[in-house]
């Protein structure tokens, strides 16, 4: 179970990953709307690093001496607050978006994030 857990926290971080890239038309499927926003920025990337963490956590014995496992909770911890943050929809950081969403244009993503009310409409 360890294993299955860590490897759906990769996957995860793999998709978060490639959404942030921006290497495709598809992958940016997360800008425009902020329920997709908040997914592909927060919810994506804090799952899976708590689902990693999990896995690697789930495997500590109480006195086996593998206290090399506790490296993790600050990483679940991480998770927990991205995972948080994207569920409440609070604000937008202005330097967490990927830089091409900052510099391609005036999103709605960067619209929301700097608070304009007249944005240019596409």
């Amino acid at each position: 179970m360890p294993f299955v857990l860590s490897l759906a926290g990769c996957a995860l971080l793999a998709v978060a990953g490639w959404s942030r890239s921006g290497v495709s038309r598809r992958s940016r499927w997360w800008v425009g709307s902020r329920l997709h926003e908040s997914a592909a920025l927060f919810w994506l990337p804090g799952v899976g690093l708590i689902l990693f963490a999990a896995g690697f956590l789930s495997t500590h014995r109480s006195g086996s001496g593998a206290d090399w496992t506790f490296w993790f909770v600050p990483l679940a911890g991480l998770g927990g607050i991205l995972a948080l943050w994207g569920a409440l929809f609070l604000p937008i950081p202005k330097w967490y978006p990927p830089r091409w969403a900052r510099d391609e244009q005036t999103t709605l993503l960067e619209s929301r994030v700097l608070g304009l009310t007249n944005r240019r409409k596409r």
